[in-house]
């Protein structure tokens, strides 16, 4: 516990840095754009999408303060631009805590599998499945019981889709940083 607690300072450190926060607004760019374009909706409450891997690499690279940041702003923009129903700061925080999540996990450690593995499943299991069905309850009106049903198959999937691409992604990353590290003058 006092690991991930210890990750917050550094974090908040960094987010005053001028060239993280142009980083944090390119990231919230792509996080959005990735919201409206890289989304397939199963139903009016469930949808695949491909935003997180932009919370994913903020969280690796500047900790949670700027995931939750990205994430926050993110949501707003994305709502403020294109509204798809009422505003719900239920789901805006659901993405915060995502951030948050991904940033505990990630910030500053090396993106194992297993690593990968467990922040995608916190996300999955305790802020998709449950916190975000509850929020989705209030707003569509309908039994948890019976959103959480419709909504498992999908965070499953979901949980499977986040590892995979995360790790893939992150990885990715880190050997290109590391290339340019080896190469720089």
């Amino acid at each position: 516990m006092k690991i991930f607690l210890s990750k917050f300072p550094a974090s908040l450190k960094e987010f005053k840095d001028l060239r993280v926060l142009v980083s944090d607004a390119m990231l919230t760019a792509l996080y959005v754009v990735a919201a409206f374009f890289l989304n397939i909706y199963l139903s009016p409450t469930s949808r695949i999408g491909f935003s997180f891997v932009f919370l994913m690499i903020a969280a690796k690279a500047y900790g949670p303060v700027s995931a939750m940041a990205i994430g926050g702003i993110g949501d707003v923009l994305q709502y403020v631009l294109a509204p798809r129903g009422n505003f719900s700061f239920g789901i805006t925080l659901c993405t915060i805590l995502t951030g948050l999540v991904f940033g505990l996990w990630l910030y500053k450690e090396k993106p194992t599998l297993p690593r990968c593995v467990l922040s995608c499943l916190t996300v999955s299991l305790f802020i998709d499945a449950l916190l975000k069905t509850y929020v989705l309850k209030f707003i569509a009106h309908v039994s948890f019981k019976a959103e959480f049903l419709l909504r498992i198959g999908v965070v499953g999937l979901m949980f499977v889709i986040m590892t995979v691409v995360g790790y893939l992604v992150l990885n990715g990353l880190e050997k290109i940083t590391a290339g340019l590290r080896r190469n720089a003058p």
